[in-house]
């Protein structure tokens, strides 16, 4: 997306300023009311008998989860290759965003053919690829010539490390309560048998089995990666990385609840892909508030937003006629809280903090109270 060019380039440049970058694929679906009434929507290669649009993107986000942006974009899928847009077109952002920082680690999380995933390491060379088996078999190369099921392979192996990590059962802001899981680790140096399509040569990559112990559906990932070792500090490196999916599934949450409350009617499919765009970017602001407000609620607001931001909220706040001055020293909760109410949030017993649409249509109040304020200072210099 043509529109999507300048946000591109100013993730990269977030990006080069972190020592480690995840690069996270991943796709989700936004609602658009109009569909129906405008004919070159059919261009975009979702029939006619859907409001439904197909998004495609590329989350950037740094080491703590905190989105740096987006690097690659597409809505609708027409003008999709064989391999498909988020293969093909992911992988050259993916490139791309790695050249723009070469002091940056950078980490794709992927979820694709395995074939693909061959294709990837030789595109992106000295960038960690991680990818997740589910639907694929894929079986192991012996050295007696024979070959053997990954899964049982995988699981004769020992035991290296034992870990615990978060999982939610709902996508986040999902009131589903968390769970803890504890993980056992395996992990080797396998030579995989070569993928029916494109080159027949063997390659060797590092596997990791992390495997639930207990529970009624006990979870089990089988992370392929390209890594150059497979002891019991990489497989806890790899589980944790690949942790960070998770970021991206909260991440289209929140785009598709604030594209949701967006009062939609674009004329043509341009209009549509802009709309997207500069949702996209809202989304990326939105979720960081949304995550510091999870992790660091009573943490000073000024750590987080500038005095011009807080000012302009305290301004069109309803507060400002009871205290004339805003708090500076409010904490971020107080802040959000303050900020939701811009977006039509009452907080209540049963609600005490704001949920994404608030925090989502505030977010937008603010940014234009800022601009306002920006226009009229330059005005009167």
């Amino acid at each position: 997306m043509e529109e999507h060019e300048s946000t591109r380039r100013e993730t990269a440049v977030r990006c080069a300023r972190e020592p480690m970058v995840f690069a996270v694929q991943a796709s989700m679906e936004v609602r658009c009311r109009s569909m129906e009434y405008f004919e070159d929507f059919d261009i975009l290669g979702i029939g006619m008998q859907t409001r439904e649009v197909p998004v495609q993107f590329g989350l950037a986000l740094d080491a703590a989860g905190r989105s740096l942006g987006t690097y690659d974009l597409h809505a609708g899928v027409r003008s999709a290759t064989r391999k498909g847009v988020r293969q093909v077109s992911g992988l050259d952002r993916a490139r791309e965003l790695a050249d723009a920082c070469p002091r940056t680690r950078v980490i794709l999380l992927c979820e694709c053919k395995f074939s693909e995933f061959v294709e990837s390491t030789r595109k992106l060379e000295g960038t960690s690829i991680i990818r997740a088996n589910y639907a694929e078999r894929h079986r192991v190369l012996l050295t007696d010539g024979s070959s053997e099921d990954l899964f049982r392979y995988m699981d004769r192996q020992p035991v290296l490390a034992e870990m615990d990590l978060d999982i939610a059962s709902g996508a986040w802001p999902s009131k589903r309560e968390w769970r803890t899981a504890n993980l056992e680790l395996r992990a080797a140096r396998i030579m995989l048998e070569p993928p029916k399509s494109g080159p027949r040569t063997p390659r060797e990559f590092t596997t990791v089995y992390a495997k639930e112990a207990k529970g009624k559906r006990p979870l089990r990932w089988m992370l392929i990666a390209n890594e150059s070792q497979a002891d019991a500090q990489t497989a806890i490196n790899v589980v944790e990385w690949y942790g960070m999916r998770g970021r991206a599934e909260e991440f289209s949450t929140v785009l598709k609840i604030g594209f949701r409350c967006e009062s939609l009617w674009p004329e043509t499919v341009d209009d549509l892909r802009i709309t997207i765009s500069q949702a996209v970017d809202v989304a990326s602001e939105v979720y960081n508030r949304q995550r510091l407000l999870k992790e660091s609620p009573e943490r000073p607001a000024i750590d987080a937003f500038n005095a011009r931001e807080i000012l302009v909220v305290h301004a069109l706040s309803q507060r400002a006629s009871k205290k004339p001055e805003p708090d500076m020293n409010q904490s971020i909760k107080s802040f959000i809280i303050e900020m939701a109410s811009l977006g039509g949030f009452y907080p209540s017993r049963n609600q005490g903090l704001p949920g994404t649409e608030k925090v989502w249509e505030g977010w937008k109040r603010l940014k234009t109270g800022v601009w306002v304020v920006e226009v009229m200072n330059k005005n009167r210099g």
